[in-house]
């Protein structure tokens, strides 16, 4: 639910909603973990599947394009990768394959945020590089250290640090609703029960379960 002006519900089309709604296209993928850029998103599933939609306008979607899209979206460059980790800037994205120990970025550049060593915007998934241009390498065959994305506006941080470290959250997944209830906060909407079902959808997304 929320603005909708490029899509980012990936409800196929662009108009606004002040309620939840199913996105049905992705009714056989579980989906794990999600992002949220400015006016994009991207949806990370068990499978390690990436799905994007919404504005394209910098090639946040890696899709090769900049046309918006209104449903999600797998992104095809990534293909036959298994997808770790995902995280959203304002126009830039990024995808962590841990077998590889590679982040690739695309999107928004302006700044360097896609840590190419430069200042373009990337339509397609390329590999972050480092100050020698040589792909950036990160050793997953260690299970000591672990890594977190950032990405904030015009920015982006990388994190590479020990998992022992309890103050942060490595793995970080999305909270797992039963499917009856979706159904159910799916039918309440605009009855007379839709306040205590948003009331219920407070408590449970403010539970420390969900938090941590």
């Amino acid at each position: 639910m929320g603005k909708n002006e490029s899509g980012q519900l990936g409800l196929g089309h662009t108009e606004s909603k002040d309620s939840p709604s199913l996105i049905e296209v992705l009714d056989n993928q579980k989906v794990e973990f999600l992002a949220c850029g400015g006016s994009h998103t991207a949806l990370l599933t068990q499978d390690g599947l990436l799905f994007t939609f919404g504005a394209e306008k910098h090639g946040q979607l890696g899709h090769s394009s900049t046309q918006n899209e209104l449903r999600p979206c797998s992104v095809a460059e990534l293909a036959g990768n298994r997808v770790t980790q995902i995280a959203c800037g304002r126009w830039h994205t990024f995808a962590y394959v841990s077998d590889l120990g590679k982040v690739f970025s695309f999107g928004s550049g302006k700044e360097g945020q896609l840590g190419n060593s430069g200042t373009c915007d990337q339509l397609i998934t390329l590999p972050m590089k480092v100050l020698s241009n040589e792909e950036l390498k990160l050793e997953n065959h260690t299970t000591e250290n672990g890594l977190i994305m950032i990405a904030g506006g015009n920015q982006s941080i990388l994190l590479w640090i020990k998992k022992e470290n309890s103050y942060v959250n490595l793995r970080r997944t999305i909270l797992t609703l039963n499917e009856g209830t979706v159904k159910r906060w799916t039918v309440d909407v605009e009855t007379k029960w839709w306040q205590s079902t948003k009331r219920e959808i407070q408590e449970i997304f403010s539970s420390p379960a969900y938090l941590t």
